[in-house]
């Protein structure tokens, strides 16, 4: 056995998606390498707000408008969900895989940023499950957002506009999803989501 295996005689736990590779040993006999994927069930994850097109920032900020984006994801179960390996895709890019955090307990939120440094000069970072930046940026007009599990099946894709709620695109407010309990299939309609009741958005709470 090669220093770096590990034996075992039985039935074993994994404790979250991984990738195993594995060979069988019989009469001495080593078999082929097999090599399977596995993925614990993050149907639970939503989309829960999203602030796509901010309130500007001061005239003499050297920080982009674009810089303040940013999207929250919450667990809507009673269970812990296990975010390795999950993917967001579309104008933005993200893995799961990369970030700081893996385990989401339950009523959990986590944060994703176009930019770290310049969403700290506008929320207290030390209060908000930041799981790192994204790649792109979130078009103000509208944009697809898909989210899927380590082995690529879709948890969540769909599209949101800036004529659902007019307060979101530009002054200030995010668009919230208006019930975790929703089916991944709502979040495409107009009627899950409202525009949020505080300005700059909550990033990381529940909005009031």
């Amino acid at each position: 056995m090669a220093p770096s295996a590990t034996r075992f005689s039985g039935p074993f736990v994994l404790p979250r998606s991984a990738e195993i590779k594995a060979r069988t040993l019989r009469r001495g006999v080593w078999s082929n390498l097999i090599e399977r994927s596995f993925a614990t069930d993050v149907s639970a994850l939503r989309v829960s707000e999203i602030m796509y097109n901010p309130r500007p920032p001061d005239e003499d900020s050297p920080i982009s408008q674009q810089d303040l984006e940013f999207i929250e994801l919450a667990n809507s179960s009673g269970e812990t969900i296990d975010l390795t390996g999950v993917r967001i895709s579309g104008g933005i890019e993200f893995d799961f895989s990369s970030a700081g955090i893996f385990d989401l307990p339950p009523g959990g939120v986590a944060v994703i940023v176009s930019d770290l440094e310049a969403f700290a000069t506008r929320y207290d970072v030390s209060r908000i499950l930041v799981a790192g930046e994204y790649r792109g940026n979130l078009a103000n007009g509208g944009e697809k957002i898909e989210v899927r599990d380590t082995l690529g099946n879709i948890i969540a894709d769909f599209s949101y506009s800036d004529s659902w709620e007019p307060e979101t695109d530009g002054q200030g407010f995010s668009l919230v999803l208006s019930e975790l309990a929703l089916p991944p299939a709502a979040l495409g309609n107009p009627e899950s989501w409202v525009a949020g009741q505080i300005v700059d958005g909550t990033p990381g709470f529940a909005d009031a």
